[in-house]
């Protein structure tokens, strides 16, 4: 099984705080940041997917109130923008 290729799972970028929240289920479904906006070690996480050889996909989960308030090519944009400026650097 080592000549076996890496499988393509998707893997799901986003950021938090780095203080525990009172209520994770809450902070979990409601206040999930941008990538790069918190305190998650995700430059460690790109690092490692790239060391494995992993070139699958990437893809940003913010589940957001703040961000389901803005129109969606906007929240688009600005998710885009966030898993660039804080992943490919780290992913290449």
């Amino acid at each position: 099984m080592a000549d076996d290729p890496i499988p393509s799972v998707p893997s799901t970028a986003s950021d938090a705080p780095a203080a525990a929240p009172d209520d994770l289920q809450f902070e979990s479904r409601f206040r999930r940041l941008p990538p790069g906006a918190g305190e998650l070690p995700l430059a460690d996480f790109a690092h490692s997917l790239a060391a494995i050889g992993y070139r699958g996909v990437v893809s940003v989960e913010v589940l957001s109130t703040e961000l389901r308030r803005l129109p969606p090519a906007e929240g688009a944009r600005l998710l885009r923008e966030a898993l660039l400026g804080s992943w490919s650097e780290y992913s290449s």
